[in-house]
């Protein structure tokens, strides 16, 4: 005995094994390309947005060029900054330059090291610190050999003097005395 189920109940079933199919179907290729399809829209969206950004900016570029040379015909009139292309130059620059100055008027560097840079009115602060022995008699000179240095322009930020002790006796060789100096000296370098 053959128990077909009635038409209409078969019909139902194939309807429904056919909207199954086309539901998988659908969530497995077709849902899924939608969704890239949409990714890929919002890319060239985004791709057609930069593009006119960048097109805008190759129009300023020629602007943009004579306003950085402007700047480096007046800052090339700024004498006594730091002339380097680059923050660790200018510090070697600043380090280099106190050490001479230091050692023609009679020092002798221990320790010559840099502070952290700050900035200061567009301008970065290079600070350097050195500790130093010098004679007495010396140390007039080399404060107005700081002070008066042009390439860089040095200002002496801090100043410590140490003496060797004594016992208050002043002897006649009191000028003679060696000194220990720790200098902060500051100089500015123009980041171009």
């Amino acid at each position: 005995m053959n128990i077909r189920p009635p038409l209409y109940l078969r019909r139902v079933l194939a309807v429904s094994m056919l909207a199954a199919l086309l539901l998988i179907v659908g969530e497995v290729a077709v849902f899924p390309l939608g969704a890239r399809y949409q990714d890929a829209t919002t890319a060239i969206d985004q791709a057609a947005n930069l593009l006119g950004r960048y097109k805008a900016n190759i129009e300023q570029k020629g602007r943009i060029e004579a306003l950085i040379a402007e700047q480096r015909s007046v800052l090339s009139g700024y004498r006594g900054y730091i002339d380097a292309p680059n923050q660790p130059l200018a510090t070697s620059t600043l380090q280099t330059s106190l050490r001479r100055v230091l050692e023609a008027n009679g020092a002798s560097v221990r320790v010559l090291s840099v502070l952290p840079p700050t900035r200061e009115a567009g301008f970065e602060k290079l600070v350097a610190r050195a500790e130093a022995t010098l004679g007495a008699e010396r140390l007039l000179e080399l404060i107005f050999a700081l002070e008066a240095a042009q390439t860089p322009k040095m200002a002496i930020e801090a100043l410590e003097i140490r003496a060797p002790d004594s016992n208050g006796e002043r002897s006649p060789s009191d000028r003679n005395v060696s000194l220990t100096l720790r200098l902060d000296i500051a100089a500015y370098w123009v980041n171009k």
